[in-house]
């Protein structure tokens, strides 16, 4: 059993950072779902609202110190550059987005060896 590793105030601050910047992209791609079809292929809109979606899954999954989480997450910043660059557009917002990925691992780099490849559910009252 695998026990529960500290987390860092930093780390807790850019892991809440990247969270709530996850959510409000996700609320934007609904929120402009159908410009998405006007503007760009269809395929971009279904591609970027599951880029959103697993994003958020990604970093549920890291909030509970777990590996494939991380590697989600990071595999999820590269899909995203190659479907924007795909589609005509990449800003510097997708340049942020790949940035704070690095700054997650350079920051999860320590805790790594520590860390399932699930989920560590912490269940105070078993003990």
């Amino acid at each position: 059993m695998h026990s529960i590793p500290t987390r860092s105030s930093f780390l807790s601050s850019v892991l809440s950072i990247l969270t709530i910047i996850a959510g409000l992209s996700f609320l934007a791609d609904i929120s402009v779902w159908y410009r998405l079809f006007i503007l760009y292929p269809r395929w971009t809109a279904f591609a970027m609202l599951a880029i959103s979606v697993m994003r958020l899954f990604s970093l549920v999954a890291i909030w509970v110190w777990s590996r494939s989480g991380v590697i989600a997450y990071v595999l999820v910043e590269f899909v995203s550059i190659i479907v924007w660059s795909s589609a005509g557009r990449l800003d510097i917002l997708n340049i942020v987005e790949l940035l704070g990925a690095a700054l997650l691992l350079a920051l999860l780099r320590r805790q790594w060896a520590g860390m399932p490849w699930g989920a560590i559910i912490s269940n105070k009252r078993a003990q």
